[in-house]
């Protein structure tokens, strides 16, 4: 069994390689039910509940669950209005990947453009792909 190396860590990176990617801080998925996946994922491959954000802590448009197992970080969200971003992309695409963040070294400048450029890209994949 590997075990994961906390991000803390130094860890080498080529000097040519233009982002810098030092890790990955969290993936958010947009999902129908947050409480049902969050239970899922914790009691199917670990996960702990770290945070929540629902109707019991008084947000009234949105429900998020902060998962953590060792440095992996996952934030499952759920629209809970007709027009919240997040209930939308659930009616249009199903359940997904909304976005990941990156944790660059600094002094970077150009790793901006670089997540700016894919973000354009998988914007206009999204507006241009049919899933039926």
């Amino acid at each position: 069994m590997s075990q994961t190396r906390p991000s803390s860590d130094p860890v080498e990176i080529d000097a040519s390689d233009p982002l810098r990617l030092h890790d990955v801080d969290h993936v958010r998925f947009y999902c129908g039910n947050a409480k049902q996946a969050a239970y899922f994922y914790a009691w199917n491959f670990g996960f702990q509940v770290e945070q929540y954000r629902d109707l019991t802590t008084g947000s009234r448009d949105t429900a998020s669950y902060l998962l953590r197992q060792g440095n992996i970080r996952l934030i499952l969200e759920t629209g809970l209005t007709a027009d919240h971003e997040a209930a939308q992309e659930v009616v249009t695409y199903g359940d997904g990947v909304k976005d990941v963040g990156l944790l660059l070294l600094p002094q970077r400048p150009q790793g901006f453009a670089i997540w700016a450029s894919t973000k354009a890209i998988l914007a206009s994949y999204r507006s241009s792909s049919s899933l039926c």
